[in-house]
């Protein structure tokens, strides 16, 4: 017992000492960044010499300077990381199979098994979603219950929508992965339409608590009207 303890202190004093501060520090202050990933999301670790892949756990960031990534402590992993080895990372980012390829700068394996790698200069995005998202702006309400929360939908499709509450809404939601909630999409001209939906995930970004939502069925979407009239909006300002 005083073994475990003594490791998890020095692990404690590791990860809160000064070259690490400035890498929570972007957590901490919703630095605004090209990524939208949670912490410790799963990432895919894949070697371009031979195609290996293995599973790996995304842990933080400085933008413009480099990435840090948990890897599994397998055999022979310090020589495939050393400074300047090239490695690809992809990750799902709302929808879409987000994927950078970049040079490891560092790799440590005590306390704990991590990679650095240099800051991606550009992310490769390939759509997943059955259905093509349009951009919009729509005031949007959700609610669960008795509670609600306002915010705004900024894409949608036949399958689902990605929703932004407003930054008034401190304190976060009582909101998880796998509830059903109830929306409605409120227009200019003081009509709404309503919908339901599951929240497919919960992030954060720019400062604010954001929803994927999926709608399970024909029954739970917006009806075609409401495509049809964003496409419209869209075909005059294009």
């Amino acid at each position: 017992m005083l073994g475990i303890c003594l490791a998890f202190w020095r692990a404690r004093n590791w990860l809160t000492s000064s070259s690490w501060a400035a890498a929570w520090m972007f957590w901490e202050n919703d630095v605004k960044s090209s990524f939208d990933i949670e912490l410790y999301s799963k990432m895919i670790l894949e070697f371009p010499e031979d195609r290996e892949r293995m599973n790996c756990r995304f842990i933080g960031l400085m933008p413009d300077e480099y990435v840090v990534v948990r890897v599994p402590l397998v055999p022979g992993i310090r020589n495939r990381l050393e400074p300047d080895s090239p490695v690809e990372l992809r990750f799902l980012e709302q929808g879409s199979l987000v994927g950078f390829r970049t040079e490891v700068i560092a790799y440590q394996a005590t306390p704990f098994s991590l990679m650095f790698v240099r800051y991606p200069q550009r992310l490769d995005r390939h759509e997943l979603r059955k259905e093509k998202r349009m951009e919009c702006r729509l005031a949007t309400l959700i609610s669960k219950g008795d509670s609600q929360w306002k915010g705004v939908t900024v894409d949608i499709s036949k399958g689902g929508c990605h929703c932004r509450l407003d930054a008034g809404t401190m304190e976060k939601p009582d909101l998880k992965k796998g509830d059903h909630v109830k929306g409605a999409f409120q227009f200019i001209d003081g009509e709404s339409q309503p919908f339901r939906a599951t929240i497919a995930s919960i992030g954060k970004r720019d400062g604010l608590l954001t929803l994927g939502l999926s709608f399970p069925d024909d029954k739970s979407a917006p009806p075609e009207k409401l495509y049809a009239y964003l496409q419209g909006m869209a075909a005059m300002l294009g």
